[in-house]
């Protein structure tokens, strides 16, 4: 993972938020939306700015069933 900490500057803007999230742990993806719910208490707007590299052929790819590309 690169630059996990990358946005910690902007984490506290007035019209937005900042929550950095390893997308490959569902555990951690569940634990941000409760924190943005229970802070914000809707989900306005939403950028995926992730990455992913697996080393072997996309074809081969398995994480919990299914990897949802588009």
């Amino acid at each position: 993972m690169t630059d996990i900490h990358g946005g910690d500057k902007y984490r506290n803007g007035e019209n937005y938020r900042f929550w950095p999230t390893d997308i490959s742990r569902a555990d951690e993806v569940n634990h941000s939306v409760e924190q943005i719910i229970q802070r914000c208490g809707r989900i306005d707007g939403l950028v995926n700015n992730a990455g992913v590299n697996f080393p072997r052929l996309l074809g081969k790819v398995r994480i919990s069933g299914e990897i949802l590309l588009g």
